[in-house]
C-alpha cells in the first residue's frame, strides 16, 4: 500500500506524491470524481471515459479523460433537447 502525507495549499489544493499516482496509474489531466463520506473522509475515483458536461464562460464544454466522439455528444445533446422542447422523442 503507498501511503503519503498531503498538504492543502492556500488555494484549497492538493499535490498528490508520485508514488501515490504511479500506484493508482493515475496521469496528468485524469479526471477525478471527489466525494465527501459521513465518515469525514474524502474519496477520489477516475472517471475513466465518463464525459463532464460543464458550463464554461456560458458555453458547454465536455470535459474527458479519454478520446470522445464529439459530433456524437452533440447528436445526443440535440436530440435530448428536440424531445424537451416537443414532447416527441426523436
Amino acid at each position: 500500500m503507498a501511503r503519503a502525507v498531503v498538504i492543502v495549499d492556500n488555494e484549497g489544493r492538493i499535490c498528490l506524491p508520485q508514488p501515490l499516482r504511479e500506484a493508482l496509474h493515475w496521469k496528468e489531466g485524469t479526471s477525478l470524481s471527489a466525494e465527501v463520506l459521513d465518515s469525514g473522509q474524502l474519496l477520489l475515483h477516475p472517471l475513466e471515459g465518463e464525459p463532464i458536461l460543464v458550463e464554461k464562460d456560458g458555453v458547454l464544454v465536455v470535459r474527458s479523460a479519454g478520446e470522445i466522439d464529439a459530433g456524437a455528444v452533440l447528436e445526443i445533446l440535440r436530440a435530448e433537447r428536440l424531445t424537451d422542447l416537443t414532447g416527441m422523442p426523436k
